[in-house]
């Protein structure tokens, strides 16, 4: 299981918030001591009101609450939420829950919680291809039955995502801190979604500084250095099927071409690798 500080010290968030002509980067780490926010004060789970949006963290002791209502849709509320646990509490689930009547409706939409299940999946070895699975039965069924030992007196509901008003969030509050956040730049909102899916991380050189271009005309596209793509090596599938088929092994399964792959002392797997850019996605 995995300790608060060792979640806190691997945790990241980049958001993209939409502004005018396009999007505001937000990269936020556990190292960043901005607060985006005033952290609001732990919740009794004893006085819990209907329809207000809460944010949890459970762990392997308790169960700790903030209304986030009118909270932006960027991380550091689970920066604030996380803080009040002891350093060495095991965490086990992050997310959102509404209470409505006796019911309590919880999902697992959280940047803290992705961080988790990154930490698990490595502690438990789990494939790759199987790890969708593994995470939705961890949300719908082992997260559910932690949320039960805190909230008894409820009847605990999982839903994958919480539809529920919240105030929008403008960057440009940002800008008034003493020290602003150390990656805030502006760009096309393409740009934004691009750096988000970067592997590894955004680049805070990308695009403008925000709070110094607030009212600029023409936001200029961000040029992706080659030096800067990323490259993986795949398996060409259907080169790996031509060679099984010369063998007399036809319509293969995907299970059963992997079986073979690892069984046919023959087969060489560094002759059927093909090198193919994985990022940035390059349009056409």
């Amino acid at each position: 299981m995995v300790t608060a500080k060792e979640l806190l010290s691997n945790w990241r968030r980049t958001t993209c918030v939409k502004y005018k002509k396009g999007s505001v980067m937000i990269d936020e780490d556990s190292e960043d001591v901005n607060k985006f926010q005033k952290c609001f004060k732990l919740v009794d789970k004893k006085n819990l009101r209907d329809g207000v949006l809460y944010q949890y963290i459970v762990s392997d002791k308790t169960i700790k609450l903030i209304p986030t209502t009118k909270t932006p849709e960027i991380g550091t509320k689970h920066d604030c939420l996380i803080r009040h646990f002891k350093e060495d509490d095991k965490i086990l689930a992050s997310g959102e829950l509404i209470k409505k009547g006796n019911d309590i409706t919880y999902s697992c939409i959280s940047s803290l919680f992705i961080s988790l299940m990154i930490v698990i999946y490595k502690e438990e070895k789990i494939e790759r291809s199987k790890r969708e699975e593994y995470k939705s039965n961890y949300e719908a069924n082992i997260v559910k039955k932690e949320i039960e030992k805190y909230l008894k007196d409820y009847n605990i509901i999982y839903k994958k995502n919480i539809k529920n008003k919240k105030t929008k969030f403008n960057p440009e509050k940002l800008c008034k801190y003493k020290n602003p956040p150390k990656c805030l730049r502006y760009m096309k909102t393409k740009d934004c979604n691009t750096q988000l899916s970067n592997p590894d991380g955004p680049d805070c050189n990308a695009g403008v500084d925000f709070c110094s271009n607030l009212n600029i005309d023409v936001l200029p596209d961000v040029v992706i250095p080659e030096s800067k793509y990323i490259y993986k090596k795949n398996i060409d599938i259907p080169k790996v099927k031509e060679y099984f088929k010369n063998k007399g092994k036809k319509n293969l399964t995907p299970a059963a071409l992997n079986m073979y792959m690892r069984r046919d002392e023959d087969f060489d797997k560094s002759k059927f690798e093909k090198t193919e850019l994985y990022w940035p996605i390059l349009e056409n």
